[in-house]
């Protein structure tokens, strides 16, 4: 997880800390053309997003 974004030097990321990051992330349903998107708030968190999403989905 070397893209997500840091407050400060770490030497390593707790994956506790990241799930509760991506899990109180500002989110929002947006529906436009009869489509469904998910719009996230925070740019910094999108890249980590979308590649736990993809793993999982």
């Amino acid at each position: 997880m070397n893209d997500s974004p840091l407050r400060k030097k770490v030497q390593r990321r707790r994956i506790r800390t990241v799930i509760q990051t991506l899990i109180t992330l500002a989110a929002k349903m947006v529906t436009h053309a009869r489509r469904q998107y998910l719009y996230i708030g925070s740019r910094a968190w999108l890249t980590p997003f979308k590649r736990l999403y993809q793993a999982f989905a």
